[in-house]
């Protein structure tokens, strides 16, 4: 495995530990808050960022199955020619941080960050679908 590979794959990794274990810092998080205490502005953007999340998701599959059509990834983290499963690895862990980010951000910070979220995945899947990728899973 070349070393750009492999460091890109520590990073995924150093990402995806950081997520799983973002509840056992020993800094004081702000109190959880469950899918029952969000008001319905923040349900709504949370379902929206995940819908644009999968649609990213969805367009970076099918564009691992075509590089020979001359598509590439621009995402900096994934690389230029990422595997399906480096594509899968990034999107479970950015799911699990979006919820996070919901659950433990102080308002009115979780909503903006889902906004932002939506706004950037959503750009993404658009500019994808717009040179020709599907939605693929």
């Amino acid at each position: 495995m070349d070393i750009a590979k492999q460091k890109k794959l520590n990073f995924i990794g150093i990402i995806l530990i950081g997520v799983l274990f973002s509840g056992c810092s020993s800094f004081e998080l702000p109190k959880a808050t469950s899918w029952s205490q969000w008001d319905t502005e923040k349900r709504t953007a949370f379902v929206a960022s995940n819908i644009a999340i999968a649609a990213d998701w969805g367009t970076s599959l099918n564009l691992t199955e075509r590089y020979d059509e001359g598509y590439w990834e621009t995402n900096k983290i994934l690389g230029r020619n990422p595997s399906r499963g480096d594509v899968n690895k990034y999107f479970i862990a950015r799911t699990m941080l979006n919820y996070n980010m919901a659950r433990y951000m102080q308002e009115p910070w979780d909503t903006w960050g889902l906004y932002v979220t939506t706004i950037a995945h959503g750009k993404a899947a658009n500019d994808n679908i717009g040179i020709g990728l599907k939605v693929d899973f």
